[in-house]
């Protein structure tokens, strides 16, 4: 994000009342600073921010290698993750943590630097 000297009044009001509510974006980030900022310069679309990262990320053809019941499985799984911890699930949780989409545990939390 690059700084901004002064706006004017009426373009620092467009600026803050076009942003989308703080739950809603709390929902899209998790907290991701970096989501927050794509969100931002993607005009606060949700859309266009997960066709960019399906585009840098080259998920398209990830799914397209995919069986249609595993593509149903992530299906799922985008809608409730806890899909992935059942016993057909795992073999996709592991090819998501191999790619690089999903994390198999949270690092160490060293209190001074973690921010909540």
């Amino acid at each position: 994000m690059r700084r901004v000297a002064r706006l004017e009044l009426r373009s620092l009001h467009i600026l803050y009342y076009h942003k989308p509510p703080f739950e809603e974006t709390w929902r899209w980030t998790g907290g991701n600073p970096n989501t927050l900022i794509e969100l931002y310069k993607a005009g606060w679309s949700v859309d266009e921010v997960d066709k960019r990262l399906i585009i840098s990320e080259g998920l398209s053809s990830f799914v397209r290698s995919l069986g249609r019941e595993v593509r149903e499985l992530l299906w799922r799984a985008v809608e409730d993750p806890d899909s992935l911890l059942s016993p057909e699930g795992v073999p996709l949780l592991e090819r998501l943590i191999d790619i690089n989409v999903l994390i198999d545990s949270i690092t160490y939390r060293d209190t001074p630097l973690w921010i909540e």
